[in-house]
């Protein structure tokens, strides 16, 4: 046998909620379908429409959650190592510290202002 990766019951709980929100997200899209339909008397149109979204957002986020968890790409050290490339501009630096310096001045001329 080989080598299996990852935990069985990890395994279940990722699936028990893939199938508890896509079931939430469709019964929530009907009933409240239904409940519009009774209201505006748009029978059954509104609970039609409401439940396709729902489907779609059920689907939507198994999707997601399914190549999020089963994914091999880690994101997490790709947005680190965008981070890291990320240098700001000295045009932004400038307005950054002429704003500190807007602020120092607005706080200064208020009368409640405590010198620290």
């Amino acid at each position: 046998m080989g080598k299996r990766s990852g935990n069985w019951a990890n395994s279940l709980g990722n699936a028990l909620s893939m199938a508890t929100t896509f079931a939430a997200s469709v019964a929530l899209g009907y009933f409240a379908g239904s409940y519009l339909d009774s209201r505006l008397g748009t029978a059954p149109y509104l609970m039609l429409i409401l439940l396709l979204l729902g489907v779609a957002t059920g689907l939507k986020m198994m999707y997601e959650q399914a190549f999020r968890n089963g994914g091999n790409h880690d994101h997490d050290e790709e947005e680190k190592e965008d981070a890291r490339k990320f240098a700001p501009s000295k045009e932004i630096i400038t307005a950054l510290d002429d704003a500190k310096k807007m602020v120092a001045k607005l706080d200064k001329s208020d009368p409640n202002y405590k010198d620290q």
